[in-house]
């Protein structure tokens, strides 16, 4: 819905007659392409993070300090430390517990989300801890780490990870029009790490997606339904790049 909303404002800026203080974004990780196409336009979009258990925002960017791709700095009066990788927190926030599980303010909540705070002291979201995925030649990644360099490396802003039915590592994205998918496979190995290379890569084509019903409700690519078509399709030739 972001990128909806800032593909809008560029179209009708006019019609935006108030200006806008700031407009924080959070709940899912927002693609870096957008939150620069937006500073670019001088929209004061700013990526915070929180979760129910800490009624709600652990940090949040400043307009006037925004770091793109982090979600800000720590609020005062909550701690937060990295534990083996995980966002651990300590916050008169917390809530009590879930029924017939409490939980103790006086120790670090872990939060399940792998992250990193910077010498500045910005925090850095880097996805789920249970989302790892294991490769076949025994490394464990994390997915979104790897959609993060795609979108930064390449300024897109749908692009997925995963491993398909077969084990395989996979990477799918969708190209803007302008850009060709030719020699794709060659740009990425300039930023991700050899151990780290998709097996199979799928550029992602506006047709094919309207014809799957591809959008969700969020206005993004479905990854579960992509998936899923994809390795339904698996005894098709194999190609280390396909043009869906």
């Amino acid at each position: 819905m972001l990128d909806v909303f800032v593909k809008s404002y560029q179209r009708s800026e006019k019609l935006f007659t108030y200006p806008f203080k700031a407009i924080t974004v959070g709940g899912s990780k927002a693609p870096v392409a957008v939150l620069q196409r937006a500073k670019d336009l001088k929209l004061p979009i700013v990526e915070g993070y929180g979760l129910s258990e800490c009624c709600s925002v652990v940090s949040v960017n400043h307009p006037s300090r925004n770091k793109i791709g982090t979600v800000g700095k720590i609020l005062p009066g909550i701690d937060v430390k990295i534990k083996e990788g995980e966002i651990c927190i300590k916050s008169p926030s917390l809530m009590n517990g879930y029924k017939h599980k409490e939980i103790s303010k006086d120790a670090y909540y872990p939060t399940g989300d792998l992250g990193e705070i910077d010498h500045e002291g910005y925090l850095t979201v880097l996805g789920r801890k249970d989302n790892i995925i294991p490769l076949k030649n025994g490394r464990n990644i994390n997915p979104s780490w790897i959609e993060d360099l795609v979108t930064k490396n390449l300024n897109l802003i749908d692009v997925y990870a995963f491993n398909n039915a077969d084990n395989e590592f996979c990477l799918a994205m969708r190209l803007p029009e302008h850009m060709s998918s030719v020699n794709i496979k060659s740009q990425i190995k300039n930023f991700i790490p050899e151990y780290a290379m998709p097996e199979r890569v799928y550029t992602i084509q506006t047709e094919f997606i309207t014809k799957n019903t591809l959008i969700n409700s969020s206005g993004k690519i479905d990854k579960f339904k992509l998936q899923h078509i994809i390795n339904l399709n698996l005894k098709n030739e194999r190609k280390d790049h396909e043009v869906l």
